[in-house]
């Protein structure tokens, strides 16, 4: 279960599809959207969530939750494995007292636990409780995408250390993201941005970054790769990102299906995000031998070794982010030593093979 079906469809298809080819009978539950046909299309149960995003409605949630329940009693589930945070403790709710084998993974924390704002610190000690009553069951396994929301479940009382488990991340198809064979002697450098246009993925730091590049008149690119995103808190407004494109400094591509193909065409990436659960843009970019410049922050430091694939810096400091963005973009030799060691790391680290056996491992 997961929060939507573009979560199921472009972070978990292998393991979906590695799963119906052993035999397992698979039930997917996801608020559907775009891409219900394709899910549709696989030899799995497929039904739709009315799940919504955040807490804005939670009649619909707790509609769902019974659904959820009744769904869980009628069809004899005997593990159920939920993706993001709401998702995990909607189903650990939903599974109370059930003979049901719960695998939660916590995919990141979100804006509820890197936002302070009132709101959200208010929202924190009302479900602080809830979380330690109905996440730490004997029948639950955890799956953490890196140490620190791991330490943070456990120091919470969250769940027991013998329940959390580290697999970093949902996994790179290292035959489908390649490096490329490089023209290294090409001073022109281009970075990219792959993420949704949030401020708490650091897009604002990345626009006045390469903003003073273009000023002084350094010889570089900047691709912008993500969709807005609204319905998120952290969205950067519309009329803001007008005034950007106004600049022509950037090329703003949307949403991109075929990432594989965009890295290819790239030098550097770079995510200043303030948190992740474990980066798969990171992760793809590791894989397809690419130079990364993001924030020393959980989710991002576990894929980048500070100056060995790639610069680590601190979150919401621009003039850094610009000094490493500036040295790459300069040192031909660094970007080419960078790319090398990422590969490396993903395919000993990040490779789906290792993630999905690691984790069908959680479902005996």
């Amino acid at each position: 279960m997961a929060n939507s079906d573009w979560y199921l469809y472009n972070f978990r298809l292998p393991l979906i599809n590695d799963l119906i080819e052993q035999g397992y009978k698979l039930h997917l539950f996801a608020p559907l959207g775009k891409y219900e046909d394709e899910l549709r299309s696989l030899n799995a149960e497929v039904n739709d969530a009315t799940l919504s995003r955040g807490a804005n409605q939670p009649l619909n949630d707790l509609k769902f939750l019974f659904k959820l329940r009744n769904y869980l009693v009628s069809e004899q589930i005997e593990t159920l494995h939920s993706f993001t945070l709401k998702s995990c403790f909607i189903s650990s709710i939903a599974s109370y007292k059930l003979n049901v084998n719960l695998v939660q993974s916590i995919t990141g924390l979100g804006y509820l636990f890197i936002n302070n704002s009132f709101i959200n610190r208010l929202r924190l000690l009302i479900l602080k409780p809830l979380f330690r009553f109905f996440f730490n069951k004997e029948n639950a396994k955890f799956i953490f995408q890196n140490l620190d929301d791991q330490q943070l479940f456990i120091d919470s009382g969250f769940c027991n250390a013998s329940q959390a488990y580290l697999i970093k991340g949902s996994g790179v198809d290292c035959k489908k993201f390649q490096p490329r064979v490089r023209k290294y002697e090409d001073s022109n450098c281009t970075f990219l941005f792959p993420s949704r246009i949030l401020i708490d993925k650091g897009i604002l730091e990345f626009l006045n970054a390469s903003k003073k590049l273009k000023e002084n008149k350094v010889n570089t690119n900047f691709i912008i790769a993500g969709d807005h995103d609204f319905s998120n808190p952290s969205s950067v407004s519309e009329a803001e990102i007008k005034k950007w494109m106004h600049l022509n400094i950037f090329n703003f591509i949307g949403h991109v299906h075929n990432m594989h193909e965009i890295f290819q065409k790239v030098d550097v990436v770079v995510l200043p995000s303030y948190r992740e659960g474990l980066s798969k843009a990171l992760a793809e970019a590791a894989a397809s031998g690419l130079p990364i410049i993001t924030t020393d922050v959980p989710g991002c430091r576990d894929v980048v070794e500070d100056n060995y694939n790639g610069y680590l810096v601190k979150p919401m400091e621009i003039e850094s982010l610009y000094e490493c963005m500036y040295k790459l973009s300069n040192d031909v030799k660094i970007r080419k030593n960078f790319g090398l060691a990422s590969r490396l790391i993903a395919e000993n680290i990040f490779d789906v093979e290792i993630i999905n056996k690691l984790t069908k491992k959680l479902y005996l």
